[in-house]
């Protein structure tokens, strides 16, 4: 995953959490990164083989590696139109970021 995160859009990811309130969770699937606004996030463990997330995914508007869009509004108010999703899976390759103080 380290080699699809670069350091800019892991700092746009801690400025969002930071300023916006929010959990992210950056997730590699099929060899590409998404980037999803945390509802609720299980992780696997003894009697559940899977991960589970609940969330919105806000990759599209990552692309640009800025949390503002140029009409000035946050990731929330850009992402209000998205479908929630609810999602299990197998692997750990993800990070997720609770908290940036």
């Amino acid at each position: 995953m380290a080699e699809l995160l670069t350091n800019n859009i892991w700092e746009v990811c801690l400025g969002i959490v930071k300023h916006q309130g929010v959990q992210l969770i950056v997730l590699e699937n099929f060899g590409e990164l998404s980037f999803w606004i945390v509802d609720s996030f299980s992780t696997k463990g003894i009697g559940q083989s899977y991960n589970e997330l609940t969330g919105k995914d806000v990759t599209q508007y990552l692309s640009h590696q800025a949390f503002y869009s140029p009409s000035g509004k946050s990731l929330l108010e850009q992402a209000q139109g998205v479908k929630r999703v609810t999602m299990k899976f197998g692997h750990d390759n993800y990070i997720w970021v609770l908290n940036v103080e």
